[in-house]
């Protein structure tokens, strides 16, 4: 489940990282049926933010909402 919070002049959010995206810091992220975030990587993909952090799978991922 995705919570919003505010923090540094902007809406993030915060929900589970669906897979490794510790090397995906500053990727655009999308939020998966199962409310997990994931590397948006489809021309399609809805893109809801930008990951912030660096999680690996299944730890909290910081997304600043776009």
């Amino acid at each position: 489940m995705a919570y919003d919070v505010q923090y540094m002049n902007g809406p993030w959010s915060a929900a589970k990282s669906k897979s490794d995206n510790s090397a995906k810091q500053f990727y655009a992220v999308e939020l998966t049926a199962a409310d997990e975030v994931d590397v948006a990587n489809g021309a399609t993909d809805l893109i809801v933010g930008i990951l912030q952090n660096k999680p690996k799978a299944g730890e909290s991922a910081e997304v600043l909402s776009v």
